[in-house]
């Protein structure tokens, strides 16, 4: 008896960890301005040489910078699954146990997160979040 076998691997988008039921980061953003949010310069963060020179674990597949006021940014950044957030989001949270300059905002939902620079009132870091909240 002769037979065929076909082995089919699984879809990277039908994949429940896939990056592709997260929306664009930079759709994320556009949100936060159609609310009426500040976004000022917004663009991919591998753009800018000083985030990709710097030690922050880059486990993210997409990301887009926005700022929310001088020398206060933040990031929406994507995610392959959970255990890369993970990695990034724990980084984060070592320097909010620490305190200090470094505190910053961290949410998170499925495979993103919303990182916004902890000198802005958390008041102002929610509005974001749920606007990211919503859009995730």
């Amino acid at each position: 008896m002769l037979g065929l076998v076909v082995w089919m691997p699984k879809h990277p988008l039908t994949s429940n960890t896939s990056q592709a039921t997260a929306p664009d980061p930079a759709d994320v953003v556009q949100a936060f301005e159609d609310e009426g949010l500040e976004v000022g310069s917004t663009y991919p963060v591998d753009d800018d040489p000083d985030w990709t020179n710097n030690l922050v674990p880059k486990t993210y597949t997409q990301g887009t910078h926005f700022d929310v006021g001088p020398d206060q940014g933040g990031q929406v950044l994507v995610f392959e699954d959970r255990d890369d957030l993970e990695v990034m989001k724990k980084y984060w949270e070592n320097f909010n146990r620490r305190g200090g300059f470094l505190y910053s905002h961290v949410y998170d939902k499925k495979n993103a997160i919303l990182h916004i620079n902890g000198q802005l009132p958390k008041s102002r870091a929610d509005q974001y979040n749920e606007v990211f909240q919503r859009e995730v």
